[in-house]
């Protein structure tokens, strides 16, 4: 149709439509749709001062070029992002390669020294064995004693780093008399901590466990509750219902959720702490593996225990 100030309609398409009308008429800008299925547009013109235009489209073309325009900037959006989180994971590798390459540094270290430390204290036991038949003098027994006692600590480390290098760590599963391997675990500690007083109450208890596993996990615990329950450590052992319990009169644990955390230490700069914390983390990887259930209570200042469930 033709231009026309009077007219209503100046201008006029297959699916578009402006109109003007008296400005008197309308609170532009104003946005509204109509029966007939079109969104109207309100507008003022400074040619046209006393008049609005009024702009009407068809609802479905606008709403097909609206999701276009969602498209492109949803589109643009996950470019950018998948751009930024690209560079920023490369820029992280870049950054920690250096730990990583430490940190294996380390493992390769501490699995040659695990391999080189096995025979010295192997030909120390031997040794120290042979001596004590051969020695009469009570004093120089009683020194050799305390070297087997210091070969003994350090084989207890050995057995801790050898568990943490083999990986993965496989279970040999057989029936293990727990009652027997608590006893044997206890005579060896209580030569090794003559100040501990061992606390004890069996009922029959036999599992299926791997045996060097099982025995990682008592020495672990009975070493921390010995540790942390100086100067005068008081040790329960007490076996019941297909349960062994562990308590001790120690210093107890303030916060139990991350006591199996790898390098976790309860208590930082007091000398009984001393430590790499990776005791508890053992235990609890291997009674994962072995399917026993560990649980623990523990009072600040009170004490702390033990409890491991068989199925």
């Amino acid at each position: 149709t033709s231009l026309s100030r009077d007219g209503n309609v100046i201008e006029h398409f297959e699916k578009y439509s402006i109109d003007i009308e008296p400005a008197k008429r309308y609170q532009y800008p104003k946005f509204y749709e109509d029966t007939t299925g079109f969104v109207n547009i309100s507008c003022a013109s400074k040619f046209y001062p006393d008049k609005v235009f009024i702009v009407s489209a068809d609802k479905e073309i606008i709403q097909t070029k609206v999701k276009a325009l969602i498209q492109k900037i949803l589109l643009l959006m996950a470019t950018g992002f998948t751009l930024f989180f690209g560079v920023a994971y490369y820029l992280a590798r870049l950054s920690i390669r250096p730990i990583f390459q430490a940190s294996k540094m380390v493992d390769m270290i501490v699995e040659d020294i695990v391999h080189d430390l096995n025979a010295p204290m192997t030909a120390i036991a031997m040794n120290c064995e042979s001596l004590i038949k051969n020695v009469e003098n009570a004093k120089n027994i009683k020194k050799i004693e305390r070297i087997e006692t210091s070969n003994a600590t350090i084989r207890f480390l050995y057995n801790n780093l050898q568990l943490l290098l083999d990986k993965p760590f496989t279970l040999k599963i057989e029936e293990v008399d727990v009652v027997d391997l608590l006893q044997k675990r206890i005579e060896f500690f209580s030569e090794l901590h003559p100040e501990t007083l061992f606390e004890i109450n069996f009922e029959p208890l036999s599992v299926h466990a791997d045996f060097y596993a099982l025995e990682r996990v008592l020495d672990n615990i009975l070493s921390n509750a010995i540790k942390y329950s100086q100067p005068s450590p008081h040790i329960k052992v007490t076996t019941q219902n297909n349960t062994l319990i562990i308590q001790d009169n120690g210093i107890g644990i303030k916060d139990c959720s991350k006591i199996f955390e790898r390098h976790h230490r309860e208590i930082q700069g007091m000398e009984c702490s001393k430590g790499l914390g990776l005791g508890l983390s053992i235990v609890k990887k291997l009674c994962v593996e072995m399917k026993i259930a560990i649980s623990l209570q523990s009072e600040y200042q009170k004490g702390s225990r033990f409890m491991l469930s068989f199925k």
